[in-house]
């Protein structure tokens, strides 16, 4: 049981993430539909490290599959933080039951 909510838990982190913008200029602005969206850290899909991979094998598999749209956003320090919190809030609750 304990492993269904923690399942759960995840899955509203990853859709509540995918649902967050950011106040960055270099996020591409529209309303689309993705099929594939990236969400970096505090870096930018241009920082010369794991975002910036990250982000080329999406472009690579976009043009390889051009029905395929993408997107990514960045998550701030401060977001970032209001989500871990959140979850460590939601598990303490779950290993308490």
């Amino acid at each position: 049981m304990k492993k269904l909510g923690i399942s759960l838990i995840a899955l509203l982190l990853m859709l509540s993430l995918a649902a967050c913008s950011s106040d960055k200029t270099d996020k591409p602005a529209t309303d689309d539909k993705y099929d594939i969206v990236l969400i970096t850290d505090s870096g930018t899909i241009d920082d010369r490290s794991f975002n910036q991979g990250a982000w080329e094998g999406v472009e690579k598999y976009v043009d390889e599959h051009k029905e395929i749209k993408s997107t990514y956003f960045v998550l701030h320090q401060k977001m970032m933080m209001s989500i871990t919190i959140q979850l460590q809030k939601r598990l303490m609750k779950l290993a308490l039951k």
